[in-house]
């Protein structure tokens, strides 16, 4: 009958006992916690639990301590394997690491919180920036406040006087934009006529007419060029109307009273 080694996983005293008592609880004989000695037999399967749950529990030692360096980088993932580290240790308390565990969830919450406190310190300075700046620079005194009072009125006065010279400016120029666009308009629609009578011209003029090729192509070239000229000219006009519009319309907003839709063709 052979001996079975283990550590306490809760103050990691080396303890031996007969392995009769494989599967039984004992008590540490340091630290009184009652214990469950490993089964024999689990070697492999119980080394390889062993080394996960203290790998877990390392990482999440370094991890936290890193967190001077990686910030929220280090101590949350440090928190998170201390965390798993201990539910396995939880539910199989033969298995080690148990202090780095908590070391790294004791680094990672002291980092955790401390990060909080900056970010929160943080906004209420920002806070109280936005707050006391303005107050600071635009409070009157009682020293200046009949002097403001004189130079508000004095400036509101020509704001008035300037407002309706700017408003009666910006009225002659919609006025001069409406006259100029109704002069555009006449234009492109005469042009879109005198193309519609150039058009109609040529085709009464060759049709039914026996040609030869020569002259039937040269006829042929002319009417291509009297269509061209036709849906030119009819996109110049409407372009010229869709302008107008727009120009009245400003003009309308700014008081005009003149309408200048009567002076279009």
């Amino acid at each position: 009958m052979g001996a079975i080694t283990f550590s306490c996983p809760n103050c990691d005293q080396p303890i031996q006992c007969h392995e009769t008592y494989a599967g039984k609880q004992i008590q540490c004989p340091s630290c009184d916690e009652v214990v469950t000695v490993a089964a024999p037999g689990a070697g492999q399967s119980s080394s390889r639990a062993l080394d996960a749950s203290s790998k877990l529990a390392l990482s999440s030692l370094i991890l936290s301590c890193l967190s001077i360096l990686l910030g929220p980088l280090g101590f949350l993932p440090g928190i998170i394997c201390g965390y798993l580290a201990k539910e396995r240790i939880r539910r199989k308390p033969e298995l080690q690491g148990l202090g780095y565990a908590r070391a790294g969830l004791a680094i990672g919450f002291t980092f955790l919180w401390l990060s909080v406190a900056i970010v929160i310190g943080c906004l209420i300075m920002h806070v109280v920036n936005l707050n006391s700046s303005p107050q600071a620079s635009n409070r009157p005194t009682a020293s200046n406040t009949v002097v403001q009072s004189s130079a508000r009125s004095a400036a509101t006065g020509k704001a008035s006087a300037t407002n309706q010279g700017a408003v009666l400016n910006e009225l002659q120029k919609a006025e001069q934009a409406v006259q100029n666009q109704v002069k555009l308009v006449q234009a492109t629609t005469a042009r879109f006529n005198q193309a519609i009578r150039n058009r109609d011209t040529l085709h009464v003029t060759y049709k039914g007419k026996a040609l030869p090729q020569a002259t039937y192509n040269v006829v042929m070239q002319r009417y291509k060029a009297a269509d061209d000229e036709v849906a030119n000219s009819q996109a110049a006009m409407n372009a010229a109307r869709n302008n107008f519009e727009a120009a009245f319309t400003q003009y309308q907003q700014l008081g005009g009273k003149t309408d200048y839709r009567s002076q279009l063709p």
